[in-house]
């Protein structure tokens, strides 16, 4: 397996980065050819420029599932780097893991050390966009800050890293006003949401309500319980959000009382945040 592996990439057109120059150790197995492939398909592209590659989302909050999530990342460049380079890089990723999506910002040096703004690039669905205001957020400064993932370069710090609670409580906020509202309103006369929206949904506001009201970066699973606690009388629908979450089958006999209750609880919970 494992050489069969190495051949792909090397068919691919990338070449393997030293093993021990990649920080790989406590990865969940399934995500080490994915981020190694991503790795070194950066490195030949742009060799010597990369100076930073760190895993966010699901496997810095330990909640990745094989099947389910993306490979989240940052990556650091040198300024003079050709950006030009990486829509080949994702290309090839996406070739070599055709199953899952390697979804993330570059960012400059230096970048970090200053509040978000501006745009740059960004990957999503092995597609990137050189202009892109995609997760250039508090929320992911502060995520790279607390749970960041080093694969290639200095540790997260404070010193070179400048997070804010306040900024990532109020980006928050913005995202529930800004996309989960819509998101909701555009569905209120739905009878039926299919699994992934149930858990979307409920598990997705359940994560800004973390941020806001007790300034944590929560995985979906870990803010699935956090809304048990906050929202208890929702607890039908939290507890099928994160068994959807988890795999599982739904354990509602209506689909219909299924999406009437979803409704219910992500507009308690958007009401509890706007008083």
């Amino acid at each position: 397996m494992v050489i069969a592996l190495v051949r792909s990439i090397y068919v691919l057109g990338f070449q393997p980065v030293q093993e021990d120059s990649l920080r790989l150790v406590g990865l969940p197995d399934q995500a080490v050819p994915i981020v190694r492939s991503f790795a070194d398909a950066l490195e030949d592209a742009l060799p010597g420029q990369v100076e930073g590659i760190y895993l966010v989302g699901s496997l810095a909050l330990k909640d990745f599932r094989p099947g389910q999530s993306d490979i989240d990342f940052l990556a650091i460049l040198d300024p003079a780097a050709d950006l030009n380079a990486l829509p080949s890089v994702h290309r090839l990723v996406s070739a070599a893991h055709p199953n899952v999506d390697c979804d993330g910002i570059y960012l400059s040096t230096g970048e970090l050390a200053l509040p978000p703004a501006g745009k740059g690039p960004s990957a999503r669905e092995g597609k990137v966009v050189l202009a892109s205001g995609d997760e250039r957020h508090a929320v992911t400064w502060l995520t790279l800050l607390r749970h960041g993932i080093t694969v290639k370069g200095r540790l997260p710090s404070s010193e070179w890293i400048s997070a804010d609670e306040t900024q990532a409580a109020f980006h928050s906020r913005q995202n529930l006003i800004s996309y989960w509202l819509p998101w909701l309103d555009q569905r209120r006369s739905l009878t039926e949401f299919d699994n992934w929206s149930v858990a979307w949904g409920c598990l997705g506001v359940a994560r800004l309500h973390a941020a806001i009201v007790r300034n944590e970066i929560l995985s979906k699973s870990a803010a699935g319980h956090h809304a048990l606690q906050y929202f208890p009388r929702h607890q039908p629908i939290i507890e099928e959000a994160l068994k959807l979450r988890e795999g599982g089958p739904s354990g509602y006999s209506s689909t219909t009382m299924r999406a009437s209750d979803l409704t219910k609880f992500m507009d308690d919970l958007i009401n509890s945040l706007s008083r």
